[in-house]
């Protein structure tokens, strides 16, 4: 029932008998459980996954844990103060590694770079237009997830830019999904969608003088 808590350690052990793909697994594992309360222990965490993986041979697995482990650490590095120009490289490396072949991880990509440089002193448009470049990839049939987590990205680029009958929009479209999303897009934000998503959709509603 600990296993999270003890999955570096465990890890630790897969490590030192020479089995590092399990030992990546488990390092990841730990980052994912450290992440909301640590940030420079999940990013310490993370970097052991690549390091791990490095030393292993090459397969579908290794390439998607691989991807996630830079752009986790993308997330967190900015999150922690790390400069956009610091961040890039790990975007672009999870990008070359995920090719075409990862379109779900390829969207939260977009939404972070366009993030991050709205944060940096960049145009709220630009980060609205990665958001928007990357809902327009999803397919009909597709998990929740993405398009949830996009839809916010957008409401908080088209409020902040004070188009806020657009932000509304964003945000009713994000509404309809966010009870059936999975886990992944939240684990890889670190914090609920849910609280995110009406945290903006009240201020948002505030401002248009909605405030039945």
């Amino acid at each position: 029932e600990q296993l999270d808590e003890y999955a570096a350690l465990i890890g630790y052990h897969f490590e030192q008998a020479g089995q590092f793909l399990p030992a990546a697994r488990y390092n990841a594992r730990a980052a994912k459980w450290v992440a909301p309360s640590d940030s420079r222990r999940a990013m310490s965490a993370w970097r052991k996954v690549r390091e791990l993986l490095e030393r292993t041979a090459p397969s579908a697995e290794v390439d998607s844990l691989m991807v996630l482990a830079y752009a986790k650490a993308a997330w967190l590095s900015w999150r922690e103060g790390t400069s956009m120009n610091e961040v890039m490289p790990f975007i672009h490396e999870a990008r070359r590694i995920a090719g075409t072949g990862d379109a779900r991880i390829m969207r939260l990509l977009l939404f972070l770079e366009g993030r991050m440089h709205q944060a940096s002193g960049g145009s709220v448009d630009r980060y609205a237009a990665f958001v928007r470049e990357a809902l327009a990839t999803m397919q009909p049939d597709e998990g929740l997830g993405s398009k949830v987590l996009l839809n916010i990205g957008l409401c908080q680029a088209l409020a902040w830019a004070g188009m806020f009958r657009e932000a509304l929009q964003a945000s009713d479209d994000a509404l309809t999904g966010i009870d059936a999303v999975d886990r992944f897009e939240e684990d890889f934000i670190g914090y609920s969608l849910k609280h995110w998503l009406l945290m903006l959709r009240g201020r948002v509603l505030v401002r248009l003088g909605r405030l039945d």
